[in-house]
């Protein structure tokens, strides 16, 4: 009995051998990868660097946004305080300029901040195709036909995951994507 154990252990152990064995060989060869697309972008040292600019251009809109609003409330303010001194319609047509004034720097202002969110949606496809070749690089390495973002995959081996690999291989390809030799399509 103690032989038939020790015999059924060792063919256990065999099988764990050849299924550890069958997930690296899988790892290394598949046909389909997945990738963490957010993941890549905000750490990789190109995606940090893209994303600091954007929270600059962010902050400086917001600045500028609470300065406009400080001015209008102090404009606002002194007219509030000369409506006493004023006749109704010389009042109301001040009042409306006023707010005529207003609409358009909101307007404007809302205007930015679209096109802000448009160029951040910009700087994402740029460092897309600046990583590019990098991925097909992997692809061909590991011999897959796609990489699909993980979102898209209901369920997925650990093993066909490569965003870790691809974010050190931009590192070293890339860098922050700053000096210019970042590949361009």
């Amino acid at each position: 009995m103690a032989l038939w154990r020790a015999l059924i252990a060792v063919v256990l152990a065999s099988a764990l051998a050849v299924s550890a064995w069958a997930q690296e060989a899988q790892q290394q060869k598949s046909s389909i990868l997945t990738l963490d697309a957010d993941r890549l972008f905000v750490d990789s040292e190109f995606g940090k660097r893209m994303a600091q600019e954007f929270d600059l251009r962010r902050a400086d809109l917001v600045a500028e946004g609470l300065i406009l609003q400080a001015e209008l409330e102090a404009e606002e303010a002194a007219l509030a305080a000369r409506r006493a001194g004023m006749a109704p319609l010389e009042f109301r047509a001040l009042a409306d300029a006023f707010d005529a004034k207003v609409q358009g720097i909101r307007k404007d202002q809302d205007e930015r901040a679209r096109e802000l969110g448009q160029s951040g949606e910009a700087d994402r496809i740029s460092f897309l195709r600046a990583a590019q070749p990098v991925l097909e690089a992997i692809m061909i390495e590991f011999g897959a036909a796609v990489i699909l973002d993980q979102r898209d995959v209901f369920l997925r081996a650990e093993q066909i995951d490569i965003t870790s690999e691809a974010i050190e291989r931009i590192n070293r390809e890339i860098g922050d994507g700053s000096s210019g030799d970042a590949p361009k399509q």
